[in-house]
């Protein structure tokens, strides 16, 4: 089955005049979006995952990059990772936090082992890697673990992992 992907992401902000200022300042940091075509080599992916998952009170679980199904309940087996995608629901009550696994951990975007990233209501975080041959997935790198930090509620977070098979 083939896959077809675009991935947009931009800040554009115009911040008026004032002050001693008169001008206007208009920022635009971003991409105008990268297109990736069906395949398992640079800028391709075939593969994608995507769910609205639900966790309870201080709950965390492990997502199995190898095991993990797309939307017709076939095993993906990635093999390597081109982007993740990671929201968490607005009406969250504390942040979700994403980390490599403790046994057979995901690293991924992160530096190492140890590091935590913390995702607050309403936000997201969006990482990719078009290159061939980074970010690969095997039996000693597939866990990614996600919990919620609010003891006290349920968090829900939408989580979409684009791959390749190869």
């Amino acid at each position: 089955m083939s896959v077809t992907t675009e991935l947009d992401q931009r800040i554009y902000a115009v911040q008026p005049a004032g002050g001693d200022y008169t001008g206007q300042a208009t920022i635009e940091h971003g991409s105008n979006g990268r297109r990736w075509s069906s395949g398992t080599s640079t800028s391709q992916a075939d593969k994608v995952y995507h769910d609205e998952r639900d966790l309870g009170a201080g709950a965390n679980e492990d997502l199995d990059l190898t095991t993990i199904t797309d939307a017709y309940g076939t095993a993906l087996g990635l093999a390597e990772v081109r982007a993740i995608k990671i929201s968490a629901d607005a009406d969250n009550g504390d942040s979700i936090e994403v980390k490599p696994g403790a046994a057979n951990g995901y690293v991924g975007a992160l530096k190492d082992a140890s590091d935590i990233l913390q995702i607050w209501p309403g936000g997201a975080v969006t990482w990719e890697c078009p290159t061939d041959g980074h970010n690969t997935v095997d039996g000693t790198h597939k866990v990614i673990n996600v919990s919620n930090s609010d003891g006290a509620a349920g968090a829900t977070y939408t989580i979409t992992i684009l791959g390749c098979s190869s």
